[in-house]
């Protein structure tokens, strides 16, 4: 069976290829950090914006995406993840071209520096499907970093966790999704932290969380904030959930 990640390598070198990526138009915003932004919020909630998801189908639904992120910013969120995969996620660089006053991330599946945004603040990298596409993990942080950009580099495992803490990312993101069955629980954060022999950088624990008291369980089992997509995305008032999740 082929997993999540198979599925999308294809996908994301063809989008590559049709030069999506470099067709956006660079903003010139002053850059923010993520790692700075998550060390000063009381609650650090990273919300995010996700207009489709392979295991939930639509989630904007007509929904205006920039006044979503509006509502993020003044309802707490210490940063905003905007998807801007275009093919599976429905995502669209354009989100990242207005200043919401917080740093954005760009959440995409990114194995070349092509694809980094200018208008973003901080990329996500997967560990995992760097690996699989055969690029170098270290030489794709250098080269986002030479961008001015932070990296947000995620695992999954104890393993992946261990190897991300000897990289140069600003940021490390346990994924508590499983990206080769798309099965979900926030015991893989408690799992891997409970586990792992030194810290060292900032944990971001992603995915699973629905409710304050996720929210609660992850901080305390170690991890300095969390980001969160779908359980906002699936609300009618995205902004009274992200208020019930920070708190």
């Amino acid at each position: 069976m082929q997993n999540f990640l198979e599925e999308i390598l294809p996908l994301a070198k063809k989008t590559i290829s049709t030069g999506y990526y470099s067709k956006e138009k660079k903003s010139g915003k002053k850059k923010k950090s993520l790692a700075q932004a998550i060390r000063k919020a009381k609650t650090p909630v990273i919300a995010e914006v996700k207009p489709r998801s392979p295991s939930k189908g639509e989630l904007i639904e007509g929904r205006n995406a920039e006044g979503i992120m509006r509502e993020y910013a003044a309802n707490g969120a210490c940063a905003i993840s905007v998807l801007t995969e275009p093919v599976k996620f429905g995502g669209k660089l354009k989100l990242l071209e207005k200043d919401y006053g917080i740093p954005l991330l760009q959440k995409d599946f990114i194995i070349d520096e092509k694809q980094m945004s200018a208008n973003a603040d901080a990329v996500l990298l997967i560990a995992e499907f760097c690996k699989l596409a055969g690029v170098n993990v270290n030489e794709l942080v250098e080269k986002a970093h030479a961008k001015g950009l932070e990296v947000l580099l995620e695992v999954h495992s104890l393993e992946e966790f261990e190897k991300a803490m000897k990289t140069k990312a600003d940021v490390i993101g346990i994924n508590n999704r499983n990206l080769e069955t798309l099965e979900t629980s926030i015991q893989t954060t408690i799992d891997v932290l409970k586990q792992a022999k030194k810290k060292g950088k900032l944990v971001v624990s992603e995915s699973g969380i629905y409710s304050r008291a996720d929210v609660e369980k992850v901080l305390k089992a170690g991890a300095d904030s969390v980001l969160v997509g779908t359980s906002l995305m699936q609300s009618t008032k995205p902004e009274e959930k992200l208020k019930e999740l920070v708190g």
